[in-house]
């Protein structure tokens, strides 16, 4: 790893065995499977994952017309800027909470969207760091339900669970998700010591550096930040990947006889047994929709940076197919290192990746705390972590 390009990294993999491996360069500051992370758009999942529980439980329609969250009823798209100002149309498609799973209500993030950088500035609308809730008081830039955008849908639909359960997001989360699968560690905000940030900049020589970065989402939040907004350690996010993989609950790694984490330098297992017990997370109908890519071929394009501090531009692996599914990334085509179509993948701004891959029974993660995102080091290193893994 060079030093002056990434920070401490941590990847961890479970399979037919379950692994962890972490570098820190000279005079940095080490991550473990312990270690608070922010999870940034990892959170996306463990909100995603709530909302399919509530539609098993009769709570939620993932087809039907959201009409009680107002901003959702009554936003417009903003098609442009000419010389008299911002142009709106009124959308002529109710958003569904489908839309906002696959990114397909038409709302966006303006570090990927000039438009919306630019209404926010003029508008006063807060970073969604803030976790305040007028930060989701956004336009939409596309008609719901024509094209792929990536963005605050998922924010807004942990918007939506709350006006259905009556509470907020980090108790609906508690209690489909996160007490069912003991992943004790994770909240909206880090509640404490958690890894530190880093920004990298680039300079015209092709060398990069390091600098500290002040990026702390709120512990008490207005309107927590279903997509972005929690924080918990690697160890625990692995525990919901296994989870996913086995879709039902997995043992807990500290639980009574469960063997200790240990370094790769040693080869031996990490992080307890792979075994997994417990009821499904999802029925079985739905566990095979959630799966599914939803778009049509060719909707999931690549991103081009709109605040280069923010994130490079990015297109992950094309070749693979892209689509969308209700928990994330999807491939339809076999990916370069094995991973069967259907698989799982998606990311946080804090250069953190991880993948599922259903038929041939193994996950992984990638943890990271630096933007920009999409840096090209730290998608090799996640490219190496996958090819890593025995598959047949």
């Amino acid at each position: 790893m060079e030093s002056r390009r990434l920070p401490a990294l941590l990847a961890l993999t479970a399979g037919r065995e379950t692994y962890s491996f972490s570098a820190t360069p000279p005079g940095g500051e080490s991550l473990s499977e312990d270690t608070v992370v922010w999870y940034a758009s990892l959170s996306k999942t463990f909100t995603a994952l709530a909302a399919l529980r509530l539609v098993d439980a009769g709570l939620l329609d993932l087809d039907a017309p959201i009409t009680d969250v107002t901003h959702l009823r009554e936003v417009r798209i903003l098609t442009g800027y000419d010389a008299s100002g911002a142009r709106y149309a009124v959308p002529r498609t109710p958003i569904t909470a489908r839309m906002l799973l696959t990114h397909t209500a038409g709302f966006g993030y303006d570090f990927l969207e000039s438009r919306l950088g630019r209404y926010a500035r003029e508008h006063a609308v807060p970073s969604r760091v803030s976790s305040r809730a007028a930060s989701l008081e956004l336009p939409l830039i596309a008609e719901p339900g024509t094209q792929w955008n990536y963005g605050i849908g998922i924010d807004l639909l942990g918007v939506v669970l709350e006006a259905r359960c009556g509470e907020t997001l980090e108790r609906i989360l508690r209690t489909w998700v996160l007490d069912p699968l003991g992943l004790d560690s994770v909240r909206f905000g880090p509640h404490g010591p958690a890894a530190p940030m880093h920004s990298r900049t680039r300079y015209e020589d092709g060398s990069a550096r390091l600098a500290p970065l002040d990026l702390r989402y709120p512990d008490d939040p207005e309107q927590a930040a279903g997509g972005g907004g929690l924080y918990g350690t690697p160890r625990d996010f692995l525990r919901l990947l296994r989870a996913l993989l086995a879709d039902s609950a997995p043992q807990r790694s500290n639980a009574p006889g469960s063997p200790a984490p240990h370094s790769a330098d040693s080869g031996s297992p990490a992080l307890g047994s792979p075994g997994i017990t417990g009821a499904p997370l999802l029925s079985p109908v739905l566990s095979a929709e959630a799966r599914r890519a939803q778009l049509p071929a060719g909707w999931v394009s690549p991103r081009r940076s709109a605040l280069p501090t923010s994130t490079e531009d990015w297109d992950f692996i094309p070749e693979q197919g892209d689509n969308w599914s209700l928990l994330g990334m999807t491939n339809t085509r076999t990916g370069p290192h094995g991973r069967a179509p259907g698989g799982l993948m998606w990311a946080g701004l804090c250069n953190s990746y991880f993948w599922v891959d259903w038929e041939n029974r193994d996950c992984g993660a990638l943890f990271t705390q630096m933007l920009p995102f999409a840096d090209p080091c730290a998608l090799e290193l996640f490219s190496l972590l996958e090819a890593t893994v025995p598959r047949t």
